[in-house]
């Protein structure tokens, strides 16, 4: 089973888009976990419409900021694998089937997309569609992730076994927080694989949680 953690916090225009994207994935065998962060815009009022779902688990905070919200749903992930899905982004229907097959014919710790950029409600730029794969030990995707090439900062857009997060958390209220995450992770990992295919539209939308920290 794959764990996908969606932090959210006034969304509220976007939400349903995004966690309709997960619903409708081709890979079945998926628990969305939901983590309303204080949200002050109906946000949180969405989230438990999709309580109806037996795969989807929701969780109310207090408004405690990204790093912290995302520790929260590593807590509460169980599954062997787990993704990451920022609530303004969405995701097309084969993406986890896609990584999750990258990563088991791999057998990678690690297996990262490319995106789509969107700008109110435009697409304004996407990685070239290759489709090619490439495999890179830990010391090899370091390199690449700081070139920032096929490997990126950012949490999403990844599929991890669940295991190499033990003893690994989002530092809470850094400005930054993804690199020593993603470079931890990284470290840990026997290696990542990725593949030159966009499947995730990432939103630059003012205001969100995730953008703004």
């Amino acid at each position: 089973m794959v764990d996908i953690i969606i932090p959210v916090y006034n969304v509220a225009p976007y939400l349903r888009e995004c966690l309709d994207s997960v619903l409708k994935q081709t890979y079945k065998d998926i628990h969305m976990i939901i983590i309303d962060d204080g949200s002050t815009d109906g946000s949180a009022l969405i989230c438990d419409e999709y309580m109806k779902y037996p795969n989807v688990t929701v969780h109310h905070q207090c408004n405690s900021g990204i790093s912290i919200t995302r520790n929260k749903g590593l807590a509460l992930s169980h599954s062997d694998y787990v993704m990451f899905l920022d609530s303004d982004d969405w995701m097309e229907p084969e993406t986890v089937e896609s990584l999750m097959s990258l990563l088991k014919s791999s057998c990678a710790d690690i297996a990262c997309c490319r995106f789509y950029f969107e700008y109110e409600q435009k697409r304004v730029s996407s990685c070239i569609q290759t489709g090619n794969v490439n495999l890179y030990g830990s010391e090899s995707a370091l390199k690449v992730l700081f070139a920032m090439k096929a490997i990126r900062f950012a949490p999403w857009g990844k599929l991890y076994k669940r295991e190499i997060f033990d003893g690994i958390q989002f530092p809470a209220h850094k400005i930054h927080e993804d690199i020593p995450v993603m470079v931890e992770l990284l470290l840990k990992a026997n290696s990542v694989v990725t593949i030159e295919k966009a499947y995730i539209h990432y939103r630059q939308q003012p205001g969100s949680l995730s953008r703004d920290e």
